[in-house]
């Protein structure tokens, strides 16, 4: 693997993947703020100390990286639930409504049979008096 690709994490954003220029590889050195190295025609010399202190500085930078990247999906693992929540409790509204408009529909039904068999009571109670009135 090459070095920019390596340890470009170090001075560049992630999505921003550099070209293999002996610049890329002078930003990442100077970004890491080594001294003592020495840049080649096609390879980068460091003292044995840099590559450790390199892979640490790497490794702080992906352990971040992990950090927020686990922040962000439980974010969003807490507002997908928050949806699915809220459209269970809006189904479950729904579902109430509609019990009550069929109950409150059925209870119509029931006080308009009751005030037709009123209504056919009182009818026929006058019919029978009508008739009792004729008869005397």
């Amino acid at each position: 693997m090459l070095f920019y690709q390596r340890y470009y994490y170090l001075a560049f954003r992630a999505h921003q993947m550099p070209e293999g220029s002996k610049e890329n590889a002078v930003i990442i050195l100077q970004k890491a703020k080594l001294e003592h190295w020495v840049l080649g025609k096609t390879k980068v010399f460091l003292k044995y100390y840099h590559v450790e202190q390199l892979n640490l500085m790497l490794r702080e930078v992906i352990a971040r990286v992990v950090l927020i990247q686990a922040y962000t999906k439980g974010w969003l693992g807490a507002r997908r639930y928050r949806r699915e929540r809220q459209k269970r409790n809006h189904g479950a509204i729904i579902i109430q409504s509609a019990w009550r408009g069929h109950m409150a529909r059925q209870n119509l039904k029931l006080v308009k049979k009751e005030r037709e068999q009123a209504a056919v009571q009182i009818q026929s109670a006058a019919n029978n008096e009508k008739v009792q009135n004729k008869v005397k």
